[in-house]
């Protein structure tokens, strides 16, 4: 029995991979979605963060013929309140020029994307890669349903573990290590639809409800005191009743007795994010630091910009102008970054944001 054959296999079915997926398909190549999660029923507990874009993405989908958000479900943001460095700092959504961003209910929004993408003739193959070879001309790739495909390209969207990057020897350059510990609260009527963010001694913070009503919470901080938390959970809520702003913004009883996770949260920048017969989009490509709030964003944008250069006449120099462009947004992010991160320093001085700015403090003195 011979091997079932795709133009392109798209690694991971998060919104990069499904958008990749469906550009490539709309252009008439046979596409296969691998992903062993996509299209599952989820418990009504279940929750992804990562919620945040920028109002640019209405604009950006209806570009691409795609359903525009759904004001029904995604709630609008009228702004930010932020605790940084011991200033505080409001911005309101009138002061951007594209308007409010939105607060996405990622489920609804990644089933929404699937949908489109199945519509447009991308195959789902609820699996999981066991195992990938390239044999010169194609890729042999071993499922764990034990099956075997062939693709003429792979693309790596499995997102920060990007499992096809490693296996080609791409090298990933990792910012400082950080991690978030996070948790989603009961459900409240009457809150603030706020973006909140604050800085601590030893991390900062990320604060929002989302369209359902859930208070989320995430603490950023080092692997060593993510550590200790993971071990004595009861710092965590101490930490978080510590702070200025969110204490009083959320209701710290809505997430008493409620597990937290715990999640990777550094830079990590694929030095070049293409072979001759692979690609990588959105955070298998490029991972930013929560504090942008573009992850998103970011992942669809990185995953158009692919699709387009799969699609040039000439891939080969196509592919080098997607590596320049990725490596552009990861300079742009990272100055932006560092300034945010240059004041937390000067205003605690403490090893945590020393080690955050990772000598670039020091650099640029």
């Amino acid at each position: 029995m011979r091997n079932r054959f795709f133009d392109v296999v798209v690694l991971g079915a998060g919104p990069a991979g499904m958008l990749v997926a469906m550009c490539l398909a709309r252009a008439g190549k046979k596409v296969a979605l691998l992903d062993r999660l996509a299209g599952q029923h989820q418990p009504p507990e279940y929750t992804k963060v990562g919620e945040s874009v920028p109002a640019a993405i209405d604009v950006f989908l209806r570009k691409l013929n795609l359903n525009p958000i759904d004001t029904t479900i995604h709630q609008p943001i009228p702004g930010s309140d932020s605790f940084w460095a011991g200033e505080q700092l409001q911005q309101d959504s009138i002061q951007h020029a594209q308007g409010m961003g939105w607060r996405l209910d990622r489920i609804e929004f990644e089933k929404d994307l699937l949908r489109q993408a199945l519509q447009n003739g991308v195959e789902l193959l609820p699996a999981l890669l066991h195992s990938c070879h390239y044999d010169g001309t194609r890729w042999q790739l071993k499922i764990d349903t034990n099956e075997c495909i062939e693709s003429e390209f792979t693309i790596d969207a499995s997102g920060r573990t990007a499992v096809l990057a490693r296996k080609s020897g791409s090298v990933r350059t990792k910012g400082p290590p950080l991690v978030a510990l996070w948790a989603v609260g009961q459900p409240v009527e009457t809150y603030t639809a706020q973006t909140l963010t604050e800085s601590q001694a030893n991390g900062w913070w990320y604060a929002a409800h989302l369209p359902n009503g859930r208070p989320l919470a995430i603490f950023h901080t080092s692997a060593r005191y993510a550590a200790v938390l993971s071990q004595q959970p009861k710092k965590w809520w101490e930490q978080f009743r510590s702070t200025s702003l969110l204490q009083k913004e959320i209701n710290a009883h809505t997430l008493e007795n409620v597990k937290f996770n715990i999640n990777e949260a550094r830079t990590i920048v694929l030095q070049k994010p293409y072979g001759d017969d692979w690609a990588a989009c959105g955070d298998a490509a490029l991972s930013f630091d929560p504090l942008s709030s573009q992850g998103i964003f970011n992942a669809l944008a990185s995953a158009h910009m692919l699709s387009q250069a799969i699609l040039s006449p000439d891939r080969y120099v196509a592919m080098q102008g997607y590596g320049e462009k990725l490596k552009n947004i990861a300079e742009i992010y990272q100055q932006r970054r560092l300034q945010y991160y240059r004041r937390a320093y000067e205003f605690y001085r403490t090893e945590f944001w020393e080690e955050q700015l990772g000598g670039a403090y020091q650099a640029a003195s």
